[in-house]
Parts: structure tokens; C-alpha cells; sequence
């Protein structure tokens, strides 16, 4: 049957250790993994196959969801009572996500991974990045910019990084998004007033999903948001391009001039015009040559990572 992952059962069967005092907050459900976990589901197909790295799993409610379509998901967290938490309610929950004998292998591990340590690190060889990033309720405080660092360096080039986080809750995001622009990504961001159900105090409130993209190669890299999101934010403003006749049009003079004077000046904004296109067509010449170096290159790296994978 099609499962709820939101609704009230689910929900008894995450183990929540809060009211045994454990000094955590990963082992809570937070409503942003509850909103990230919907988005997911209302794409899957982006996630299917995929690997997927989730940073600061929680009680794991976004690493089932992510278990059940991901190829590999990842699932981490600095706290070691977070991790054993979630690898609690992964258990609980494996029929949910366990492959049958007729579905395409999947697999979930869980590491206790602290930012600071992938940071000093370094980048992780291609073969262990991931296609997606999924992080939830971690822009908080001054982290903005450790979380960025980290999932740089855990990303493939030309992979997604989503985030949700509630929109009063957000003291990191500038940094965090400095950090990801200087490295080529655009952000974009939608609001979600999502129905939670009845057992979240919460349901009224604003969440943002934040949705990282880079180009690979000259082509877009993956992304779930699209132009029937409402966007609330985007780093990359869309500028008209005039073309060298409007450029033209924009610098001619209001006065009336001469028959030999308004000759003369059309026939410099023709020559003009054609060395501006010829620049033009040479430009589109180089783009050709560079689209199928960038095709081969790009097939090469894909090619190349599956092959670190399957070894």
C-alpha cells in the first residue's frame, strides 16, 4: 500500500529519545525534515538511483524516505547518539525501505561525520561523493559557512544541495550562501506553509527550501525546483541582452543631422554591425567546439565515477 511517511503512524514508530533527556537535539524530529521529506517524495525520480548524502540525519525520518529511492543514502551525524538513534529507527521501519527481491539494489549506511573534520579533510575522492546533498535545520548559529565547506567537499561537481530550514531560523544562511556562490553555485529558494498534521504545534509555520545548483560542463546540473515554485529569492538575477542594432538605436542623437552626416553614420553602424557579427559567429563556432569538449568530458567523469563505484 502507499505509505504516509508524515502521518501518525509513522511518527510512533520513530524513536524519539527527548523524553529520556539525552543530551541531543538530533534525536527530535524536526519539522524541516518532515517538509524536505515531502519535497523528496514529490520528486522521486530525481533521487532514484542516486547517491545521496544527508548531513545531520536526526532520527533518520528523511534517511528512511531517502533509503527507500536513493541507490546509496548516506546517512550521518556528529552525535553518536544520533547515529545509534537513527540506525534504531531504520530497523523499525525497514520494510519501508528494504529493496524486494524484484527492485534494484539499494543500500543505507550510517557514519558519525562531524563538519569540521570533512572540512580539514578535504575534498573525498569522486567515487565517494555524492550525486545530492540533503541537509535540514543546520543553518542555525554561525555554521553556515563550516556547512558549505563540508558540502563542497562532499558533492560531485554538477550535484543538487537541498535545504529546508524554518524561516525565522536562518542566522548562517548569508554566509552560507557567500561560500556556495564564490564556488559557481546559484541558490534559489521557495517558502513552504506545508500541512504537518495534527500532532505538529507547527503547522502554520514558514519553512524555506533552498535549492543549490551548478552548472557542469555548460549544462545545468540537477534541481526540483522549477517555475511553479513559489521563489522567494534568487541569487542570480535574469539581465536582458540588447542586441548591437538596439545598442545602436540607444546611442543615436535626437537632433536632426545632414543627408551626408546621416549617411555617413549609417554606413559606420553597418560596419560595425557586420564585424559584430562576425565576432558573433566565431564566438558560436568556439561554443560548438567547447559543447562537444565538454559532452566528452562530462561522459568521461560519469563514465569514471561509476567505475570507482562498481569497484
Amino acid at each position: 500500500r502507499k505509505h504516509d511517511f508524515t502521518g501518525t503512524e509513522r511518527r510512533k514508530r520513530l524513536h524519539d529519545m527527548t523524553k529520556h533527556r539525552v543530551d541531543s537535539c538530533g534525536c527530535s524530529l524536526w519539522w524541516s525534515g518532515v517538509v524536505l521529506a515531502q519535497e523528496v517524495l514529490r520528486c522521486p525520480e530525481t533521487f532514484r538511483g542516486r547517491w545521496v548524502t544527508d548531513l545531520g540525519s536526526g532520527c533518520g525520518l528523511l534517511g528512511i524516505v531517502l533509503a527507500r529511492l536513493a541507490r546509496l543514502a548516506l546517512l550521518t551525524d556528529a552525535s553518536e547518539v544520533s547515529v545509534e538513534n537513527c540506525r534504531h529507527n531504520l530497523k523499525v521501519n525497514e520494510k519501508l525501505w528494504r529493496p524486494q527481491a524484484h527492485e534494484p539494489k539499494r543500500e543505507v549506511q550510517l557514519r558519525q561525520l562531524d563538519w569540521e573534520d570533512v572540512v580539514q579533510g578535504g575534498p573525498w575522492p569522486l567515487a565517494e561523493r555524492a550525486d545530492i546533498v540533503v541537509s535540514t535545520d543546520t543553518l542555525y548559529g554561525s555554521w553556515g559557512e563550516t556547512l558549505a565547506r563540508a558540502i563542497l567537499n562532499v558533492v560531485l561537481p554538477g550535484g543538487l544541495v537541498l535545504l529546508t530550514f524554518a524561516a525565522e531560523n536562518n542566522m548562517g544562511f548569508d554566509a552560507f550562501r557567500e561560500r556556495m556562490e564564490d564556488a559557481g553555485y546559484s541558490l534559489v529558494l521557495s517558502r513552504r506553509r506545508p500541512d504537518l498534521g495534527p500532532f505538529c504545534e507547527q503547522s502554520g509555520a514558514d519553512f524555506i527550501v533552498c535549492e543549490c545548483r551548478q552548472e557542469i560542463f555548460g549544462r545545468p546540473g540537477l534541481h526540483i525546483l522549477d517555475h511553479g515554485d513559489v521563489m522567494v529569492w534568487a541569487t542570480q538575477a535574469q539581465h536582458k541582452r540588447t542586441s548591437p542594432e538596439e545598442r545602436w538605436t540607444r546611442r543615436a542623437p535626437s537632433c536632426a543631422t545632414s543627408a551626408a552626416e546621416s549617411q555617413s553614420s549609417l554606413e559606420a553602424v553597418s560596419e560595425e554591425l557586420e564585424r559584430e557579427r562576425d565576432l558573433t559567429r566565431r564566438a558560436h563556432a568556439r561554443a560548438n567546439e567547447a559543447e562537444q569538449g565538454a559532452q566528452a568530458a562530462r561522459a568521461e567523469l560519469e563514465q569514471g565515477v561509476r567505475a570507482a563505484r562498481e569497484e
